[in-house]
Parts: C-alpha cells; sequence; structure tokens
C-alpha cells in the first residue's frame, strides 16, 4: 500500500524526464525600462572608429587589455628581437607602417607565415607600443580601475 506522499512523488516528473539543454540554456529577459535605439556616437567616437577602419589590419589586445606586443631575447642577450601577436588582417601592410614609422629596414621585419606574428629586429618595444596606439587607439584596461588606497 503506498500513501499519498508516495504517489505524489512518484508521479512528479524527475529531472531525468526533461532533457538537460533545458537546464543549461540561458533565459533571456527584456527590461522595457531601457530604449530600444542606441545613443548617437560623438563626434570624437566618430572620428576613433574611422581611424581604425581605415587601416587593413587590427591588433587584438591580450585578456588583461594590453597590447600583444613584446621583447624576445635570443643567444645570450646577442639577438633581440621585437614580437607582435594577435594581429588580424594585412600583415604586410602592419610591418610597412612599422617600417616606416621606426626608421627600421624592411628587410628586418619578418612575418612569421604559422603563426603570423611579425618579428623586428631591434629592442622596439616601446615604440612600437606607442605606435599600435597612435593608430588603434589606447587600451581601455585601466582608465576604471580605482586607485590603491592601501599605505
Amino acid at each position: 500500500m503506498r500513501s499519498a506522499i508516495t504517489r505524489a512523488v512518484l508521479a512528479r516528473p524527475t529531472a531525468s524526464a526533461i532533457p538537460r539543454t533545458a537546464f543549461l540554456l540561458p533565459s533571456l529577459r527584456f527590461s522595457s525600462t531601457q530604449s530600444s535605439t542606441p545613443p548617437p556616437p560623438t563626434p570624437a567616437q566618430t572620428q576613433t572608429q574611422m581611424t581604425k577602419a581605415a587601416k587593413p589590419y587590427i591588433i587584438g589586445q591580450t585578456a588583461s587589455g594590453y597590447w600583444p606586443v613584446y621583447k624576445s631575447v635570443k643567444s645570450a642577450g646577442s639577438s633581440k628581437y621585437t614580437i607582435i601577436k594577435k594581429i588580424q588582417g594585412d600583415r604586410n601592410a602592419l610591418a610597412d607602417d612599422i617600417a616606416a614609422q621606426l626608421g627600421v629596414p624592411r628587410a628586418d621585419i619578418k612575418i612569421n607565415p604559422v603563426t603570423d606574428h611579425i618579428r623586428v629586429k631591434g629592442s622596439y618595444r616601446v615604440e612600437i607600443r606607442n605606435f599600435v596606439i597612435s593608430v588603434l587607439g589606447d587600451s581601455d584596461a585601466f582608465k576604471n580601475k580605482p586607485a590603491d588606497t592601501t599605505a
């Protein structure tokens, strides 16, 4: 003999009867308080977007918001290189722009065909980072970071 509670528990659908994807899918919520149209861009934003779109290449930022420009030292310091990673688009145009900006011979700038990194012979990390900032804009990584209040 079954009690009423046992029958109710057995009659209730179990979690295994519901597909697992129903639990994993996010729920969509719509807010009626926000406007559906974005605010018009300011002239400074429009100018920045036009400058960024004018270049045939894009350099992605790292997870922490920095530009991926690194210094590499080989052969116990006798060979110094600057590596640029996360490049999308025309890498040759970026290499030409770097050569023109830094005054480095184009022969000293190599593009790795496997990793698509650009390697510049010499230590130019700061100069290339400043060039990337001037062309693509500054990193937004620490603009909203609160000041350190520990003494």
